[in-house]
């Protein structure tokens, strides 16, 4: 057989991500070179991490996997909720674990309405409203700072600062589903506090 694209001469090869299954082909390099021999790897999917909710129950999206529910609230494992499915109470917040051929992914942490919650141990006194939200959110604070908004991908996507003259509160409109983290750095405190901020679409 032959063609192909030369990747490496060593015994051993580190590829890029592979996104579709892939072959490759191994040859002894001696003056006298041997049969090339192919090496199929099999690219497995990562799971869905999307859920859904219809009353009481919140579904994993995804099917033929295993399963294992949390209690975001409480920080705890659900023990026995290994199914698809799990019957929620309307006070907590629960996220899944979920395991297809090898690949591991775990959904945001969502509430009976199918949105995330904030998720804040901050000392200081800023507030962020409304959390979950489908149109804007207000942030509101008692000292000078500087902020940064961040998608789920570590990007950017607003940047501001309260002081006395917006009399420590903005308003942000125009952001898309999903969930963004909140980087907060007071400016006489010298730890970085995150947020956790949840955008769901409008009904």
């Amino acid at each position: 057989m032959t063609g192909g694209v030369w990747v490496s001469g060593d015994n051993s090869i580190t590829t890029p991500p592979l996104f579709k299954d892939t072959t490759f082909f191994v040859q002894d390099s001696t003056c006298t070179p041997s049969l090339r021999k192919a090496i199929f790897v099999k690219v497995n999917p990562m799971p869905s991490k999307k859920t859904s909710v219809s009353g009481n129950i919140i579904f994993s999206n995804q099917v033929g996997a295993t399963y294992q529910w949390y209690n975001c609230t409480a920080n705890s494992i659900i023990p026995g909720a290994k199914s698809p499915t799990y019957v929620a109470s309307p006070d907590s917040f629960y996220k899944v674990v979920i395991t297809l051929s090898g690949c591991v992914d775990t959904s945001n942490c969502f509430s009976l309405n199918g949105i995330m919650r904030l998720q804040s141990n901050s000392a200081h006194s800023v507030s962020i409203y409304p959390n979950p939200t489908t149109d804007f959110i207000k942030v509101q604070g008692s000292e000078y700072g500087k902020y940064n908004l961040v998608n789920e991908l570590g990007q950017m996507v607003h940047s501001f600062e309260l002081n006395n003259s917006n009399n420590f509160e903005t308003i942000i409109y125009g952001m898309k589903a999903g969930v963004y983290y909140l980087h907060t750095d007071v400016w006489n405190i010298t730890q970085q506090e995150n947020y956790c901020i949840g955008i769901a679409n409008a009904h």
